[in-house]
């Protein structure tokens, strides 16, 4: 990581990430062995959820993704090989404005390892 973080992140109100991969599979659970914060059951996918939300109190989303990064990196083969199977992996962030101006960061350390697990990133930003 290039920055520190900044847990008190000035103009963040909220903010967490959750990993999602969407399955025709129903064995990602016992696949990963990292129990989801939630699950979904569709007629064509499966939904698996780890979200940083009840996790960590920071308001800087490096510490977010860092944390998904370091949790899911040891099952990067295993992620791998549940895409070459046709599902999708990504990872959403929640960020909320605090006073409607500013916005996230990401770390160039981060965009390597998130290409490296070969998994997309977006953001879902609010504003008040």
């Amino acid at each position: 990581m290039n920055n520190p973080y900044n847990d008190n992140y000035p103009t963040c109100g909220e903010t967490y990430a959750t990993l999602r991969i969407y399955s025709k599979n129903s064995n990602v659970v016992e696949r990963l062995e990292i129990k989801p914060s939630d699950t979904s059951t569709g007629v064509d996918f499966n939904g698996y959820f780890y979200s940083t939300k009840e996790i960590l109190d920071s308001k800087d989303i490096r510490r977010h993704i860092d944390y998904l990064i370091e949790k899911f990196r040891p099952k990067i083969d295993i992620l791998k090989k549940i895409q070459s199977e046709g599902s999708q992996i990504d990872i959403s962030c929640y960020w909320l404005s605090k006073d409607g101006h500013g916005g996230p960061t990401l770390s160039p350390n981060q965009l390597t390892e998130l290409g490296k697990l070969n998994v997309d990133i977006w953001f879902d930003i609010y504003s008040v």
